[in-house]
């Protein structure tokens, strides 16, 4: 049975809703359905969880693998603090996620006073105070899309689609591609002006799919893959 990745932050998530556009994808493609979606999610824990994956050999040439890029600047760090699994999710949305004897946290500007332990709450300030500098997290990030792509071809995966949706990924454009996927970016710019209002989660919140959205989106995305697949 054909495999349907889906990685991404809450653009791809559960963010408010029960059901995403990868689920339906999934029924479209009669696919396997691996949510890998994340609020608050990085490009660095798209990385870390999708790579694991295609080393382990999840999946093969047939499957399809959906990259939706977010935020250069967010980050993720492993914490000794291990927090109670009932403050762990929002909703559909997993903040913490166990690994070893601590935590995976994720880090988003804006977002330490969220924290519950302070020591985290004292990394998120001083990360965000003293340790950003976009055009250094540029760099790092098309040098691992790169290395991302290379993986990915050697491992013999030319259903590789690379998303660049809401308004979290105007910097995919500037990503180097490889001629071998260098059709496989998907993008709505020239979508957006023709989106309705009941597409969004809120009236004045472009980031985020309704119902409604999520469903739309899978119909639009779904031609655009079929005659990309290979």
């Amino acid at each position: 049975m054909r495999k349907l990745l889906v990685a991404g932050c809450s653009w791809s998530d559960l963010t408010k809703v029960d059901k995403c556009y990868g689920d339906w994808l999934s029924e479209e493609f009669d696919a396997e359905y691996h949510h890998h979606g994340s609020g608050i999610g990085s490009n660095w824990r798209i990385w870390r969880t999708v790579s694991e994956k295609i080393i382990n050999q999840t999946f093969n040439r047939d499957d399809i693998l959906l990259i939706q890029y977010t935020s250069i600047t967010r980050q993720e760090f492993w914490s000794s603090y291990v927090e109670p699994k009932k403050y762990c999710h929002m909703g559909n949305i997993t903040l913490r996620e166990d690994f070893d004897d601590g935590q995976i946290i994720k880090f988003k500007v804006n977002m330490g006073n969220t924290q519950n332990d302070k020591n985290e709450k004292e990394l998120f300030a001083l990360y965000e105070s003293y340790f950003i500098n976009c055009d250094f997290e540029m760099l790092k990030q098309k040098q691992y899309h790169m290395m991302f792509q290379c993986m990915c071809k050697e491992y013999d995966l030319p259903n590789v689609f690379f998303l660049k949706a809401g308004g979290y990924s105007e910097h995919l454009l500037e990503y180097p591609m490889l001629p071998y996927y260098e059709n496989n970016v998907i993008t709505l710019k020239d979508l957006d002006p023709e989106w309705k209002q009941e597409y969004w989660l809120r009236p004045t919140d472009p980031r985020h799919l309704s119902t409604n959205g999520h469903e739309w989106f899978s119909e639009w995305l779904t031609p655009q893959i079929k005659d990309r697949l290979r």
